[in-house]
């Protein structure tokens, strides 16, 4: 079980301890070290097709959050966690066959430019964000992570963190209205 071979090993609480400091080359061995527990988290959690994808995405939080990790215990559940999740924001996104079939190509079309429009929209819609608000609604809305989660991850209560969520996704509604009533007036 990975739980063992982390959580025993000097060499991996060497590599944290040393990431925690900004060093980069322990932080070069800290990843290249999990990746094949990543990959094996993957390959359970994950369809097949996904797994690379998957992968990559996890070694990538795992190289920005990697310095916060507060107790070396942590890092196997911690590290199944971030594979669960984007496994599961990848099956989230695969679009069912039978809009590809003859009878819906152009439906397909439509709605593809239409979802390539909106993603582009709220790109821009969270990137006008005030900071606070965008790191409370990617951890929360698109990682999946908890409240309890994001409240840790952002180091504050879980009832700032709640109401940040709240005043976050109002002011992404309001913004999603404001452009779509400029859009219809034009």
């Amino acid at each position: 079980m990975i739980a063992r071979v982390i959580v025993s090993s000097p060499e991996v609480e060497q590599l944290v301890y040393g990431a925690r400091l900004g060093d980069i080359v322990a932080m070069d061995h800290l990843l290249r070290r999990l990746q094949p527990d990543v990959r094996r988290y993957a390959r359970r959690n994950c369809a097949s097709a996904d797994i690379d994808d998957a992968v990559q995405d996890a070694m990538w939080i795992i190289y920005q959050r990697a310095g916060k990790l507060k107790c070396i215990a942590a890092l196997s559940s911690w590290l199944f966690k971030i594979v669960s999740r984007i496994c599961m924001r990848l099956k989230k996104r695969v679009v069912p066959a039978e809009l590809f079939d003859d009878d819906n190509v152009d439906h397909a079309g439509t709605a593809s430019q239409d979802s390539t429009h909106l993603r582009l929209d709220l790109v821009k819609i969270l990137a006008g964000l005030e900071p606070h608000q965008r790191d409370v609604l990617l951890l929360s809305d698109v990682l999946g992570y908890s409240d309890e989660e994001t409240a840790m991850q952002l180091h504050i209560s879980l009832q700032a963190a709640k109401s940040r969520l709240h005043r976050a996704r109002a002011s992404v509604r309001n913004k999603f209205k404001e452009k779509t009533d400029h859009d219809i007036r034009e």
